[in-house]
């Protein structure tokens, strides 16, 4: 019972190390830029964005026969904001993609994505950035 404890331990332990400490894409994106812009509460930063794309497919449920198309507007609205605190940065960024179907409405959808950045800068040169 002990061994089955301290195994399943060492094993969420290691996944979590794997999880943390693994390189991946997404690693290389964890940057605080600075922002375009001018929208400033005190030191806060705020950068508002919002894209359009449209897209049109002539095969919309990728049948061989009976073919129906249809246009797809994706509205991405999103926000990033910047806070620091003394030497360090604080990140949170929020959009959303809102898929419109012209001829199928019934399969509009809403993806909503948010993420935070924490970068640590220490006076003796060390930056830790975490995301």
């Amino acid at each position: 019972m002990i061994i089955n404890r301290i195994g399943g331990l060492l094993l969420l332990f290691a996944g979590i190390f794997a999880l943390v400490f693994s390189p991946s894409p997404a690693c290389a994106e964890l940057e605080i830029k600075e922002l375009p812009g001018n929208i400033r509460l005190g030191p806060v930063r705020i950068h508002p964005q919002f894209s359009v794309t449209e897209v049109y497919t002539d095969n919309y449920f990728l049948e061989h026969r009976d073919e129906k198309e249809n246009w797809i507007t994706v509205l991405t609205p999103g926000i990033t904001v910047q806070v620091p605190f003394k030497r360090h940065t604080f990140q949170l960024d929020y959009r959303a993609d809102i898929f419109k179907h012209c001829s199928y409405s019934r399969y509009d959808t809403e993806d909503h994505y948010a993420s935070g950045l924490f970068k640590f800068d220490f006076p003796w040169g060390l930056e830790l950035t975490i995301g």
